[in-house]
C-alpha cells in the first residue's frame, strides 16, 4: 500500500500488516533527502524493553530490601508499635 496524496508532506508504504516505513516527502527536490527508513517490529521490541526495564527499576526500589534489611525494618516498627501501647492511657470504667 503506498499512499501520497495532493498537498501531503507524508507518504505511507505498508510492506506486512505488521510493518510500515514513513517516509517524509516535504524536502524533496530542495536538497533534502528522505526520512530514514526504521523496521517497526525493532522500535516495538525497544520499547517494550523499555517499559520493561522502568517497570522492573520500580520493583527493585519495592520490594528489593535484603533479608537483614526486612529484618531490621520489622524489629523497628515493632519497637515502635510496643513504645506507642506503653505510652496510652488507660481509661476507668
Amino acid at each position: 500500500m503506498y499512499t501520497q496524496g495532493i498537498g501531503r508532506t507524508q507518504a505511507q508504504i505498508s510492506l506486512s500488516p505488521k510493518k510500515s516505513v514513513r517516509l517524509s516527502h516535504s524536502g524533496i527536490g530542495q536538497g533534502k533527502t528522505m526520512g530514514e527508513i526504521v523496521n517497526l517490529n525493532r522500535v516495538r521490541k525497544s520499547k517494550a524493553r523499555a517499559e520493561k526495564e522502568t517497570k522492573a527499576e520500580a520493583n527493585r526500589v519495592k520490594f528489593g530490601l535484603s533479608k537483614a534489611e526486612k529484618q531490621a525494618v520489622r524489629r523497628e516498627r515493632e519497637r515502635q508499635t510496643e513504645d506507642l501501647d506503653g505510652k496510652k492511657l488507660d481509661t476507668p470504667t
